[in-house]
């Protein structure tokens, strides 16, 4: 089957269910060979095996339990032999339990480290001398409780920093063999036989979760933005500078040495990104400008661009803007 990724090799742990699936599915139409690993859904495996293969991809099938570090080891080498190489690997196992933290035993611990964390470890330390062969890609499936917390998540959150920190070091490492190494922290999402969806398969934020269930009926969800860590465009229509960009300008002041020059580049992206954010289900966005794009001096005259008030197609929608 022919694609942008034909020719390429691809494991996906944990693909005869949910997002696993899904990334598996997505890679054969884009043309790579895929292997399919699963721990206990096996029909799920063999189904989408069926599916790529009535499209013209080719598809493999493998099980094992990865909390086990000699399975790790042996999924990632049978999936190289039988697809003749690897160059792609994607860390997608994973198991969650919401439970109250002082009530998680000792052995539920256990099993959350052992299949998000250590799991994925030694599955990119095995594929690493197949990857390096001609260059390839590691991606680990985290999470949104990775950087945010919620209610009976703490073990399960603790997993997903972990793989963040993990991808962000290992990054550093493999950068020299050319093996990319990167995370997606997927937030709510559709799945079969899940909650029922809205408008373009998103659902609504309002419906069904364990922290929706705690505010008022109607209580509209949102999210919001702050300008400089977002914005980018950082001399686009007549910007002046702001204390942001003379700190981030300071030697030491940042670590890394970055600034918010290109940031998100939300100034000139945002209508794709408030696309997204209606596809995820969301109700309301909260945005801010930065402060010099309005007044480029600081004082005296506005940037004609901008204005105090609100703009009237927001306004005539019941929404309102500041400066």
């Amino acid at each position: 089957m022919s694609g942008p990724l034909q020719g390429r090799r691809a494991l996906v742990t944990g693909s005869g269910t949910g997002i696993g699936q899904g990334i598996a599915r997505e890679l054969a139409r884009q043309g790579a060979a895929v292997a399919l690993h699963y721990a206990h859904s096996a029909d799920g495996a063999r189904e989408l095996c069926a599916e790529i293969t009535s499209f013209g991809g080719r598809a493999e099938i493998f099980s094992g339990d990865l909390a086990d570090v000699a399975e790790c080891r042996r999924v990632v080498d049978a999936a190289a032999a039988d697809l003749g190489g690897l160059d792609i690997v994607v860390n997608n196992s994973g198991v969650t339990k919401t439970r109250d933290p002082l009530a998680l035993t000792e052995s539920e611990y256990a099993e959350l480290f052992d299949v998000n964390v250590r799991a994925a470890y030694f599955c990119s330390q095995q594929a690493v001398p197949h990857l390096e062969r001609r260059g390839g890609a590691i991606v680990s499936v985290s999470s949104i409780h990775g950087g945010a917390g919620f209610p009976g998540h703490a073990a399960y959150a603790a997993t997903k920093g972990a793989l963040n920190a993990f991808t962000r070091a290992l990054a550093i490492d493999l950068a020299p063999k050319r093996i990319r190494v990167n995370a997606v922290a997927p937030g709510r999402h559709q799945r079969a036989h899940g909650p029922r969806v809205g408008r373009r398969g998103a659902a609504p934020m309002s419906q069904g979760t364990t922290l929706a269930r705690r505010f008022p009926a109607g209580f509209l969800f949102g999210t919001a933005t702050a300008a400089y860590q977002i914005e980018g465009g950082h001399d686009a229509d007549g910007k002046g500078r702001s204390i942001w960009d003379t700190f981030c300008e300071r030697p030491g002041a940042i670590s890394t040495g970055e600034t918010g020059e290109i940031a998100c580049d939300h100034y000139h992206r945002w209508r794709e990104d408030v696309g997204l954010m209606r596809e995820l289900g969301l109700g309301a966005y909260r945005f801010s400008i930065s402060w010099p794009r309005v007044l480029p001096s600081g004082t005296g005259a506005q940037n004609e661009k901008w204005t105090r008030s609100a703009p009237t197609p927001i306004s005539s929608r019941g929404g309102s803007a500041t400066g």
